[in-house]
């Protein structure tokens, strides 16, 4: 071997290693995965620079960082997972750099000569985003075979190291290429580009690597105030669950004693003891009324008019029910298209009972809240909701309400108002029949929140 190539191997193996050292201090805690992965950037460059003779430099510099990494030479037994997937992930690597090469001679041409600004961006399309896919696909491939990484960790950490490796190629193949000590010719419009001095090579490198080391910094204070924030979080709601087990243990042992110092407990009188506890349920039976307009252009999807419902239902005794009450419901909506595939809607709901038992009060009716989980004898509710169109098939909307509950409630209540905020994608199945897929998910307050899969817009 030539003094020459083995100096270059040396200083591939260096680079790499003291680059790769650098790009982990920028990992993301808890994990490993870090934002950029400037040796995929040095490898790729020195066999451009060097030739694809350099490839073992690059297995040799991952597999030594890879396994130092993991703790394989701190373990007694070598022969170990971790000395497994060093190698694996080195051989993933020293692919990748090869068929970087490979492509960049076939379509682009070495050595490298840009006549546009479409040939520079060829190169780091090439280079960058394409090619790096395989390091990531072997790596996390051989860290799932050997039950390092969950399956379904996979496309997370997938994305994590394809998205380090591109960086690390946008941003370092091209300051190796201007860097000097090395023979490549490199021409811009037949005019050779000429090398950077290491003076300026620095000074390049300074910023950037101070810019990241203010990020990783900035992550791991927001990471430590996150967790300080959820370990009180959770001291907190360990709190509130046992409170809540502790009552419904009261509550229990009520029942039982309410039922051991009598000989004859009555329906009215258990009904009237588990309602106080909050324990709906109610037999019933009703005749109502319904005055209506609809305007809309169609159902599922109205881009225009107004609906009306006003309605009352009647509930009695006489009918076979177990109270007599009245429950009154008025809801308009109204739509208004705008920009022209855009739609705009306005919901405003009232419910309002008369002498109702607790299950039949009325209830928040808002996305992003359970049924029946606040109840009060009158609510009202406002919604607003932008549905904007992308193209045929595809759409999203944007949402938000707030609702209020009034009157006496038979559950005394912490809040009067419950505001909710959302969003949802759309996927329309059949436009000529106005049918589409919405998944939406709804923010409310105290911790309330739901992920909703339907047919169809919520109204």
């Amino acid at each position: 071997m030539k003094p020459n190539y083995l100096a270059r191997l040396a200083l591939l193996v260096a680079l790499y290693v003291l680059t790769g050292k650098l790009g982990l201090l920028l990992a993301v805690p808890p994990g490993y995965a870090t934002v950029i992965w400037p040796p995929s950037g040095i490898a790729l460059g020195m066999l451009l620079v060097g030739g694809a003779r350099l490839w073992p430099g690059v297995l040799l510099a991952s597999f030594l960082l890879n396994a130092q990494q993991s703790g394989v030479f701190a373990q007694p037994e070598w022969l170990s997972r971790g000395l497994a997937a060093a190698f694996g992930i080195a051989i993933g690597s020293t692919l990748q750099a090869l068929l970087g090469r490979l492509l960049i001679s076939r379509f682009i041409g070495l050595p490298l000569r840009f006549d546009t600004v479409r040939d520079i961006l060829r190169l780091l399309a090439v280079g960058g985003p394409l090619t790096c896919m395989v390091a990531a696909s072997v790596g996390v491939g051989v860290l799932v075979s050997l039950d390092i990484v969950k399956i379904a960790d996979a496309p997370r950490n997938w994305l994590a190291w394809w998205s380090g490796d591109t960086l690390g190629v946008l941003l370092f193949m091209p300051l190796l290429l201007l860097a000097p000590g090395h023979r490549q010719q490199f021409t811009w419009r037949a005019r050779r580009i000429g090398q950077l001095p290491l003076a300026a090579l620095l000074l390049l490198l300074l910023p950037l690597g101070l810019t990241f080391y203010l990020w990783k910094a900035a992550t791991e204070n927001d990471f430590q105030r996150g967790r300080a924030k959820f370990e009180g979080l959770t001291v907190e709601s360990e709190k509130a669950l046992q409170n809540r087990l502790a009552s419904s243990g009261n509550a229990l042992l009520g029942a039982a004693g309410f039922i051991q110092g009598s000989n004859d407990v009555s329906s009215d009188e258990w009904r009237t003891y588990v309602e106080t506890l909050g324990v709906r349920g109610f037999k019933s039976a009703a005749v109502g009324a319904v005055v209506m307009h609809d305007s809309r252009d169609n159902l599922d999807m109205p881009t225009s008019g107004w609906y009306t419902n006003i309605n009352n239902l009647a509930y009695r005794e006489a009918l076979g029910g177990e109270n007599s009450f009245d429950a009154y419901r008025a809801d308009a909506r109204t739509f208004v298209r705008h920009r022209g595939k855009h739609v705009l809607g306005f919901r405003q709901f009232n419910w309002l009972t008369h002498d109702a038992p607790a299950g039949a009060q009325a209830s928040v009716t808002l996305r992003g809240y359970k049924f029946g989980q606040y109840l009060a004898p009158y609510m009202s509710s406002f919604e607003a909701e932008e549905r904007l169109s992308f193209g045929r098939r595809w759409g999203i909307t944007l949402f938000g309400g707030v609702a209020g509950l009034y009157g006496t409630s038979i559950t005394p209540l912490e809040r009067q108002t419950f505001p909710m905020l959302g969003l949802g994608l759309q996927f329309i199945i059949m436009p000529d029949k106005h049918m589409l897929a919405n998944l939406e998910y709804a923010h409310g307050t105290e911790n309330n929140h739901g992920l909703i899969l339907r047919l169809g817009y919520a109204w």
